[in-house]
């Protein structure tokens, strides 16, 4: 199977289809016709075929148990990233750029986070805590979720149990505490305040 992002005249991704090996016969061209007798002339908008294994610059592998490496052989990777609804292709780069993201419960811009060249996605301005795996780490041995603070331009963190010990429920966001990235010690500190407070937080200054 092969993937092909239609996309419009503003260079936004508007949705992905799949072409069956057979009728992409070798060719991105031959792909495109076939697609073009389904669906039409759909100019001013436009095909471009997408990768469903290339993630920020990078070919993977994946098994049968879902399990993602990264691929010794890079000639598979395409145009930087797997599009889907909301991206920008970009004809310079060659490439599918991926959002800016935003606050996980306010329409807020991390306006903050610039462009990766290499990975066609917005990074933030220090590192995850965990690099190559920006969702898989710990703090005191137990299994974390990361956001970020754009007010305040730091990593903050809370624990997937909550705090709560093994078989319990978890408690509240109100009740979770939220611990800060230090990345000067590589550390993880309490920041006073609970993560249904961050949540709550009104930055619609930024």
């Amino acid at each position: 199977m092969a993937h092909y992002a239609k996309i419009d005249s503003n260079n936004i991704v508007i949705s992905v289809h799949v072409v069956k090996d057979s009728d992409e016969n070798g060719s991105e061209e031959n792909a495109i016709t076939f697609l073009t007798s389904i669906h039409g002339d759909i100019t001013p908008s436009y095909w471009k075929k997408t990768s469903y294994n290339t993630h920020s610059g990078s070919h993977y592998l994946i098994d049968s148990e879902g399990i993602k490496t990264l691929n010794s052989d890079q000639s598979n990777s395409l145009r930087k990233n797997f599009a889907s609804k909301g991206f920008t292709y970009d004809e310079s780069r060659d490439a599918f750029i991926i959002p800016r993201p935003m606050k996980c419960n306010l329409a807020i811009q991390h306006h903050s986070w610039v462009l990766d060249e290499n990975k066609c996605c917005y990074v933030p301005p220090i590192e995850w805590p965990n690099e190559s795996h920006p969702n898989d780490y710990e703090i005191n041995g137990e299994p974390t979720i990361c956001s970020w603070d754009e007010h305040k331009q730091r990593m903050v963190g809370q624990l997937v149990s909550g705090g709560s010990a093994e078989g319990q429920p978890r408690p509240s966001d109100d009740q979770v505490t939220l611990y800060v990235w230090v990345p000067e010690t590589a550390t993880w500190i309490d920041s006073g305040f609970t993560f249904g407070q961050f949540l709550a937080m009104d930055y619609t200054g930024d």
